[in-house]
């Protein structure tokens, strides 16, 4: 490929989730476009990228000034975010050939509107999410506010069945990427032999020198890194080891990282001598906590690539956690305790936590194949498969 136009909104070295993508992508994928990658962003991203070094790519920084009003500094703005995509159409147009392909890579949400499909340029998309939700029966005490989000949500994925501007997106798109199969089922079939599904978060290419094999025999520390909010389940989490915990005559603690709006909550209703609360710390103390903890128990029934659990496999943590959501798609079977919940939450807790005391003894096998699995994670590698997938 000659030469490549990539759409980030968020784009920003030294970050997490789709900000994170951003960066990784673009910056790798500069290698296989003999230099010649052309990253549109936002102008709030300048900095962070300019103090980078080893910039691979061609940077364009724009914001829509005359909208900014709508954009309170440090969170998202979705009627901002739609007048930003109108800025960088209008840009691409304006100081592009239309011979030079396009792709929108972040945000990448199914139900988040973009304007490239205007373009006379050839058009790509992907990741997208947007097709998980947060089903409700799974969680504990579930607020009136999830449920009615959770709803909302599901109103909004059936209607992408009759949004026009969507389908028409997705119709003069060349090649469609997505991140799990809940967002591919909302792909039309017409679509479906130019989408593919990546799950796209990756581990930088000297994980290997974090990997940490320890015996079976020697677990102690459970730990969960996570914001406090209630489609992380949290909750279930806790009774889960409190039962697995109990049956094993107390021999475990269960340290938890993050915080959120339900941190104060949960920590008055079950800090003990084994369920610790740590409450929010910085990046260098989550990689000291990960080395030194056996097993990552999550509950979290709504995740796309959590960059918190691909620490965790990094640092020599089993994952034990629901097949549910992106959780399907990475880590496979043979690399994590992986449970499937029914309605019954309280056999949800039992049962997760009976199956996690008898795989325990098999941790250095899930690790070895963790391991196995990462190798195929990279950033260069992630990508080169959209790169590979977007030229065909």
């Amino acid at each position: 490929m000659k030469e490549l136009i990539f759409v980030a909104y968020s784009c920003e070295p030294n970050s997490g989730g789709e900000h994170l993508l951003g960066w990784k992508v673009a910056e790798n994928a500069a290698n296989y476009v003999n230099g010649k990658l052309h990253v549109i962003t936002r102008e709030a991203n300048r900095k962070d990228i300019e103090n980078s070094i080893n910039l691979n790519c061609h940077y364009h920084f724009i914001e829509n000034d005359k909208f900014m009003f709508f954009k309170k500094k440090g969170s998202f703005s979705y009627l901002y975010y739609i007048f930003w995509q109108i800025k960088a159409y209008m840009y691409i147009k304006k100081n592009f050939s239309a011979s030079i392909p396009v792709h929108h890579i972040t945000f990448g949400n199914l139900h988040l509107p973009h304007f490239l499909w205007l373009l006379n340029h050839q058009y790509s998309i992907g990741p997208l999410g947007g097709g998980a939700y947060v089903e409700t029966k799974y969680l504990i005490d579930c607020s009136l506010k999830e449920r009615l989000k959770s709803y909302l949500h599901q109103i909004l994925n059936l209607s992408t069945k009759f949004n026009f501007i969507l389908y028409i997106s997705l119709k003069r798109a060349n090649k469609i990427i997505v991140r799990t199969e809940d967002t591919f089922k909302l792909i039309p079939h017409k679509f479906h032999h130019k989408t593919l599904v990546l799950l796209e978060t990756g581990v930088d290419e000297d994980n290997r020198a974090n990997r940490i094999l320890r015996d079976s025999e020697e677990i102690s520390t459970f730990v969960n890194i996570s914001r406090f909010i209630e489609s992380k389940n949290i909750s279930v989490a806790i009774e889960t080891f409190n039962y697995l915990n109990y049956t094993m005559d107390n021999i475990y603690t269960y340290k938890l990282v993050g915080g959120g709006p339900l941190f104060s909550q949960l920590k008055a209703k079950y800090e003990s001598d084994f369920v610790i609360f740590l409450g929010k710390v910085k990046r260098d103390e989550v990689l000291g906590i990960l080395k030194n903890s056996d097993v990552m128990l999550t509950c979290t029934v709504k995740e796309g690539g959590s960059h918190a659990i691909f620490e965790a496999l990094t640092y020599g943590c089993l994952l034990s956690c629901y097949d549910i959501s992106g959780m399907r798609q990475f880590p496979s079977s043979l690399s994590a305790i992986k449970f499937s919940p029914t309605d019954n939450i309280e056999n949800n807790i039992k049962g997760f936590a009976k199956l996690i005391k008898k795989e325990l003894v098999n941790k250095e096998q899930y690790i070895t194949s963790a391991y196995e699995e990462l190798d195929d994670k990279t950033w260069p590698i992630i990508s080169q498969t959209i790169l590979d997938y977007i030229d065909e």
